[in-house]
């Protein structure tokens, strides 16, 4: 007999004595809710415990570490995303410390699972280009797999809707999700054929190299940028310090440098030089040569699922619309007024929050509103947006968006005020060779984006019995 839903509310169910796991015999485990997923899934599908599958489950560490400015590279569950590992991190461990958690250590084919918090049960792998570093508590790393997965495949099925809400049953019932070691240890995995689970892990295979590649074009970008500007890259470094200037006060200021604001904080000496530093280029504009006109965008609350992309604040990212951050109204696009709506060549910055934040507008993104918290800023000719956006949001872009921020609670970029940025004017084929190579990096995350979606796709395709076998003939 399998197992059989006697009511919905209150949960009442049959369970089958083979779905019945001797370590939880508590009712939560068998909400009627989940029970029929869980029965396609282990109906279906050879599934074992993971410690039969890995050799090694533990997690990150535990201690109370001291960081270093440079060193062993440490992570976080924030490092674990869905698209792939993310190796960018400004933490750091000494070698000493790090040799203390040898059990921590990332090596390539590991899984990485979040244990605690909203992103409990979020997954992916270690590829074979982090051989190096170290991670916190919050993650579970699953070590050594058996010949008989493929890591990337278990990863996918953890971040799909599905196997994330099959995953989650192990930590139903406290105040938030969490996973223990334990409870990592006894997870169920499906495992269909080796050739479908390749299939499914080629695809994020590819996409990792996908990453990469933009990875590299990132560099070749940055490169290009100051020796186009002839801006001093030594200066631009971490974001993470922008905010931390000197607390100097620029007594005297040049006439050139006086503003329409005249606030003490607008003169700080290091906003004061950084203005200096572009001025004393060859050629420069304030940021209104640059533009025909900017228009906050829509204010709309009557959010529905799969209705009119709305992109927020969270929304916007040099390099593309963050898929996972764009909410959705139920308003037509032709339905708002015809200066805010988006087009390709626009140049977005987000105004309130998070200011500051510059992106081109490329085709695929013009299906979408913005919303009031940000700027639509249609371009003269000869000025291209994605070169506009790489200078915004660089250092030198964003100390000006700081010196010129308004606001006591939540500062912010008034129309009035953004016209005091100053910027780099190059050739126009210069601006279009550096914003070519950010579109294409834009090109590469959304390719990686769509492999990744496909691949979670193709996990429910398998649970709903519609997965088309013939496709695992294809070459990802």
């Amino acid at each position: 007999m399998m197992n059989k839903i006697m009511s919905d509310n209150p949960s009442i169910v049959w369970v089958n004595e083979s779905f019945i796991d001797i370590d939880r015999i508590d009712p939560i485990f068998y909400k009627t809710n989940i029970m029929d997923l869980v029965t396609k899934i282990e109906g279906k599908f050879k599934v074992d415990y993971a410690e039969n599958l890995f050799k090694v489950i533990t997690d990150g560490d535990h201690g109370k570490r001291d960081y270093v400015d440079e060193g062993v590279p440490f992570y976080t569950a924030i490092n674990v995303q869905e698209e792939g590992f993310n190796s960018e991190t400004h933490l750091f461990i000494t070698e000493k410390y790090e040799e203390s958690l040898k059990r921590a250590r990332l090596s390539p084919n590991s899984l990485l699972i979040v244990k605690t918090g909203v992103g409990t049960g979020k997954s992916c792998v270690i590829g074979e280009n982090i051989s190096y570093g170290n991670i916190s508590a919050d993650v579970g790393i699953l070590k050594e797999p058996s010949n008989i997965i493929d890591p990337y495949f278990i990863s996918v099925f953890m971040n799909s809707k599905s196997g994330r809400e099959y995953i989650l049953r192990s930590s139903y019932g406290s105040t938030r999700n969490r996973l223990t070691i334990a409870e990592l240890k006894r997870l169920k995995l499906p495992i269909p054929s080796l050739d479908i689970q390749n299939y499914i892990g080629n695809k994020v295979r590819k996409a990792e190299q996908l990453r990469e590649e933009a990875k590299r074009l990132r560099t070749e970008v940055k490169e290009m940028f100051y020796d186009y500007t002839l801006l001093d890259r030594e200066k631009d470094t971490s974001q993470d310090s922008i905010e931390n200037s000197t607390n100097e006060w620029g007594m005297f200021v040049e006439t050139r440098n006086i503003t329409n604001l005249l606030g003490a904080e607008v003169y700080k000496s290091d906003y004061v030089e950084n203005q200096n530093t572009i001025r004393s280029l060859n050629s420069y504009v304030n940021f209104d040569d640059c533009f025909e006109y900017i228009v906050n965008g829509v204010d709309i609350r009557n959010y529905r699922d799969n209705a009119t992309a709305y992109y927020k604040v969270a929304a916007i990212d040099m390099f593309g619309v963050k898929e996972g951050s764009v909410d959705f109204v139920d308003i037509s696009i032709d339905s708002i007024n015809a200066k805010q709506r988006i087009k390709e060549g626009d140049l977005l910055i987000t105004r309130k929050g998070s200011f500051g934040i510059s992106m081109g507008v490329q085709t695929r993104d013009t299906n979408g509103i913005i919303s009031s918290e940000v700027f639509k800023v249609r371009l003269k000719s000869g000025w291209d947006a994605d070169y506009l956006a790489y200078f915004l949001n660089s250092r030198y872009g964003q100390k000006q968006f700081l010196q010129f921020a308004t606001g006591s609670t939540m500062k912010g970029i008034s129309q009035q005020n953004i016209v005091e940025i100053v910027v780099p004017k190059i050739k126009y084929h210069k601006q279009q060779e550096i914003g070519l190579l950010v579109r294409n990096i834009k090109d590469l995350y959304y390719q990686s984006k769509e492999l990744i979606q496909q691949a979670k796709n193709d996990i429910e395709y398998l649970i709903e019995d519609t997965w088309d076998e013939t496709l695992i003939n294809l070459e990802y």
